[in-house]
């Protein structure tokens, strides 16, 4: 269903993983909170004000500012010689 959404109308792929995270129970990101998506006003007032719970990786950060990271092999190739 999501490939066809991806290939038919790309606009709307967020809002179908909104309905999906909402339903199936995906945690909240915010800092300190434990609770699922769907929140009381009051709480979800509380973490659209708080930091997100999450951290950039050294990659993630030069790729945030336009740098270009080296590639890095997966960890699962095996060289053998």
């Amino acid at each position: 269903m999501r490939d066809w959404l991806e290939r038919s109308a790309p606009a709307l792929v967020g809002i179908f993983d909104w309905f999906g995270n909402r339903l199936t129970g995906v945690r909240c990101y915010a800092a300190g909170c434990d609770r699922l998506l769907l929140h009381a006003p009051w709480q979800s007032y509380h973490c659209h004000r708080v930091p997100l719970g999450i951290e950039l990786t050294e990659r993630g950060w030069l790729y945030g500012h336009g740098i270009e990271p080296e590639p890095v092999e997966p960890a699962s190739v095996v060289h053998r010689r």
